[in-house]
């Protein structure tokens, strides 16, 4: 019995449908697992099995069963199905004659008997002494699922329907996209039912990753384009919904969507406020830096440990976890972002930093794993061994969200010193001590020199992933005769643009791009829709880079500047001027130490 691999209760919740309101556990189903459903705000009935029949039929989301042999799952399985609602989960938990994660023959045949369909087994592989079978109707609907949960005032829940989607079955691109034009709707919905206070709106990126999700793979799709700039009208923003009208009225006239854009009256822009940026005085000694984060590649975060390693030296800067790509291995994980980097040093225990932390080693924390991934035990122990050290927040997120008052809780704190945010979107307010830091340009990669042979008319390298880049990039294809397909390595990359004039920037899935800062670090003229997020010492349009807020706006300041390429060299020169004065990665860092030595002088 020792050797057998029962299923925990984490195990068991997670076969439970997040949206589930309402649950039914029969058997021997633990506190943790009850605490877990209460903690999701689940309405919870327990019973010993046997008891099933004098429940209510009909009315729960979801009924867990067992764990039980499976003559007795097989037994219940009529009973059960008339205990879930038309639209309910049922999870059986089986015992294993024999570990493994093979569904018996037998029970296939009960589920095709009572018009029930395998959704998932839980574990997917390895030898599994019990298995989770997540079941529901044959004549599960999931998008009707998501509507009645809709039209009866939950819509969180309707769009958890919609994303299990993903996990139950396989989806062509064109599919993916439909079902997140749905989700689309439903958020567009709820925004439009909520405040407009869109710094803390749950609705207003999480709607804006469907929408660019969605015009990835149907770049003309109109609806989604109204959905969206209705959204950016209710937070305040219609300059914004009327960049994406304009665009794909451009591209492909559509009545209602001409009509949506007629309707627009947006205001200028809100003004930035004038970010003043204090440098780093480096009158004081270096400061030590424990930065808290995680051990994926962040090209925020480690673009910007690059630089502090650069100003203060490696031995100044220490990462929890450790990071492979930081210290020269695993390189495949940065994806071809160019954040790889070859400092020395070893993983260190957290006993042993906490040890540090508590001989005063350190001067400040750098908090930047905002979406949680590093233990949050483990962090409360590094803040607790030095309770007096200041603690920053970095956010370097793809996302206009405030995530502060999330990491306030997971850190147990009532406030940092500061929050630092790469997509502070302008006119939102992010709270008194939170303050811009977009990406950067490592030192390293900035050439000394550059060319001012330039050739080709226009340059583009990139994912089309994320939000208007089909839209964009089919139309100037078709322009200029030239295919933007093409692929480099990083190296091959930095050479294309070198031999550039023009380069493009397109927003990604942020508004902050790596390519935003690399064009003009290379000499070439950035070509690049304008940031609507703060950027302190941003470059000038017309001056050091040429901004365009849609398509028709860029498609004619591309056609001036491939006539008057002086002018585009000129541009080129006084953007790289610009970048290198405010913009380096070590500048970046300069920038961070300088906002803590004025908060909080070590």
């Amino acid at each position: 019995m020792e050797d057998r691999k029962l299923l925990s209760a984490r195990e068991i919740g997670e076969c439970i449908p997040i949206y589930a309101a309402s649950v039914l556990l029969l058997g021997q189903q633990g506190r943790e697992l009850v605490e877990t459903l209460h903690s999701r705000k689940c309405k919870v009935v327990s019973a010993a099995i046997g008891q099933h029949a004098a429940m209510p039929q009909g009315v729960f989301d979801c009924a867990v069963f067992g764990p039980s042999p499976l003559d007795a799952c097989n037994a219940a399985l009529p009973a059960l199905a008339q205990l879930v609602s038309v639209h309910g989960t049922i999870v059986i938990v089986v015992e294993l004659a024999s570990p493994g994660t093979e569904v018996p023959h037998e029970f296939q045949e009960t589920l095709a008997e009572q018009d029930l369909i395998l959704r998932n087994v839980y574990p997917y592989e390895g030898e599994a002494s019990e298995l989770a079978l997540v079941l529901v109707r044959s004549s599960y609907d999931p998008i009707q699922h998501a509507r009645d949960f809709e039209a009866s005032g939950h819509p969180m829940r309707a769009l958890s329907v919609l994303s299990s989607i993903f996990d139950m079955i396989s989806l062509t691109d064109a599919q993916r996209a439909r079902l997140c034009l749905e989700r689309l709707r439903i958020f567009c919905g709820a925004a439009l039912s909520s405040s407009r206070d869109g710094a803390n709106s749950p609705y207003l990126s999480r709607a804006k990753k469907e929408f660019q999700i969605a015009i990835h793979t149907l770049p003309r799709c109109h609806s989604a384009y109204r959905m969206q700039a209705e959204i950016w009208r209710h937070y305040g923003r219609e300059d914004l919904g009327v960049r994406l009208l304009r665009s794909v009225c451009h591209v492909e006239a559509d009545t209602e969507t001409q009509t949506l854009l007629e309707s627009m009256r947006p205001a200028a822009p809100p003004a930035a406020p004038e970010d003043d940026v204090p440098e780093w005085t480096g009158s004081r000694r270096k400061p030590r830096i424990l930065v808290i984060t995680h051990d994926q590649s962040d090209y925020g975060m480690d673009s910007l440990y690059d630089g502090l390693c650069t100003v203060l030296g490696a031995e100044n800067v220490l990462e929890y976890p450790w990071k492979g790509t930081l210290h020269g291995q695993t390189p495949e994980a940065a994806l071809n972002y160019p954040c790889v980097f070859d400092y020395p040093g070893e993983p260190l225990s957290p006993s042993s930093i906490e040890e540090q932390l508590r001989d005063g080693r350190f001067d400040i924390i750098l908090h930047a794993d905002v979406v949680q991934c590093t233990h949050r035990d483990v962090v409360r122990r590094f803040l607790d061994a030095a309770p007096d050290i200041p603690v920053a927040v970095y956010d370097p997120w793809d996302d206009v969200d405030l995530y502060l008052p999330a990491v306030l809780r997971y850190l147990g704190r009532e406030r940092v010193t500061a929050y630092f945010k790469r997509e502070m979107l302008e006119g939102f307010d992010y709270g008194p001590d939170a303050y811009p830091l977009p990406f950067g340009y490592p030192d390293r990669l900035v050439p000394a020199e550059v060319s001012t042979q330039r050739e080709g008319n226009l340059f583009w390298a990139g994912k089309r992933l994320f939000g208007t880049r089909s839209l964009y990039l089919d139309h100037l294809a078709s322009l200029l005769g030239q295919g933007l397909e093409k692929t480099y390595s990083q190296e091959e990359y930095r050479v294309a643009i070198s031999r550039s004039r023009i380069g493009l920037s397109l927003f990604g899935y942020g508004y902050d791009t790596v390519r935003y800062w690399e064009l003009p670090a290379h000499g070439t003229m950035l070509l690049a829709e304008k940031p609507p997020i703060r950027i302190p010492h941003d470059f000038i349009d017309g001056e050091s880079a040429v901004h365009f807020e849609d398509l028709p706006e860029l498609e004619h300041k591309l056609a001036y500047y491939l006539d008057h390429p002086g002018e585009a060299d000129a541009i080129a020169r006084a953007g790289r001027n610009h970048f290198l004065r405010y913009h380096m990665g070590s500048t970046r860092a300069r920038q961070f130490l300088g906002r803590m030595e004025q908060l909080a002088p070590w």
